[in-house]
């Protein structure tokens, strides 16, 4: 399981604030600059389901506020949400474990594709990979290359 800071960090930053911003079919289309669209379809899902967890999990009336301007103005309210989602996954290991599985896919073979995304979109086969305090070493990485995309591939 990734470091609670970093499954919040990448929700906001990697997953919300673009989808927030750019909406579902923006947010695809940019993804798709960067790679197949089957990646960013699945990327958008998952920024999907992340949300409708995290409006799920923040029901009272404060929350439900912070959540809203959030929505309507991500990048001035992406801090303060991140700090929610520390504190909530802090108090809260359902919810927790959660968003740590929506940003996990299974793959056919049994091993795990974290969809922990920068600037370049992309699969990460982390087996045997050590993810800890925002590092990552062991891990074999496909997807987009940094001067562009590449074609998809099938398994």
């Amino acid at each position: 399981m990734l470091e609670i800071a970093a499954i919040a960090g990448s929700v906001v930053m990697r997953f919300l604030v673009p989808f927030l911003t750019k909406g579902a079919a923006g947010f695809s289309d940019e993804l798709q600059k960067q790679t197949s669209k089957v990646a960013a379809d699945k990327v958008v899902e998952a920024s999907s389901g992340l949300w409708d967890r995290i409006k799920g999990a923040f029901t009272s009336h404060d929350d439900a506020q912070a959540l809203d301007l959030f929505q309507k103005n991500p990048q001035q309210w992406k801090q303060g949400i991140e700090q929610m989602l520390v504190s909530q996954m802090e108090r809260d290991e359902k919810f927790r474990e959660d968003l740590n599985a929506l940003l996990q896919q299974p793959t056919a073979d049994g091993s795990t594709v974290y969809n922990v995304t920068g600037k370049i979109v992309g699969f990460i086969d982390a087996r045997g990979a050590t993810i800890s305090g925002g590092e990552m070493t062991g891990v074999k990485v496909e997807g987009a290359a940094a001067d562009g995309p590449r074609e998809s591939r099938s398994p």
